[in-house]
């Protein structure tokens, strides 16, 4: 008789297991998606900054239109460094963000999701992340664009150290 205990007992408790590992991927595959961030980071690159500590240009090939020559600029400011995709296929030039980084509070981030917050505050705030490993959680920024425009929320010693925006999914 409790040998048949033992049998029922882990039977049920390998139910139980493979009940929750489905849990737990059907949850790793409906990520929270937060298109609020991806206007905010939009917002910051328009913006640029007053003052620049370097601006660096790299000329590029038009992938539309081989025989235009666009610009990738890259410009360091005292809060954030950002790249952006000028291209010049358009009249007046279009641009468009690649990447924005960054790396001390900034004014238009709330605090609870801004450089010093807590890995907990960012779960709470944000929900499930697309990924995430020790050092990092990283957000889809819109269901609409590809699934490489993302947040990622990087952590030193469980306190947000930086933030990049990512949009070098989306095809220029």
């Amino acid at each position: 008789m409790n040998r048949l205990a033992l049998i029922v007992f882990y039977s049920a408790l390998s139910v139980i297991v493979a009940c929750n590992a489905i849990s737990a991927e059907r949850l790793n595959q409906t990520p929270t998606v937060r298109p609020e961030l991806d206007s905010l980071g939009r917002d910051i690159v328009k913006a640029k900054c007053q003052n620049p500590k370097h601006i660096a240009t790299k000329r590029v090939q038009n992938r539309i239109e081989p025989t235009i020559t666009d610009e990738i600029q890259t410009i360091s400011c005292p809060k954030a460094k950002m790249e952006i995709y000028k291209a010049y296929y358009f009249s007046p030039p279009n641009e468009l963000p690649l990447n924005l980084v960054i790396s001390k509070p900034h004014p238009k981030m709330l605090k609870q999701l801004s450089v010093g917050a807590s890995l907990d505050s960012i779960r709470s705030k944000l929900g499930l992340p697309l990924w995430a490993d020790n050092h990092n959680l990283v957000y889809q920024l819109n269901e609409e664009g590809p699934s490489e425009n993302t947040i990622t929320f990087k952590f030193v010693r469980g306190k947000v150290s930086s933030i990049t925006w990512d949009w070098s999914g989306e095809t220029y």
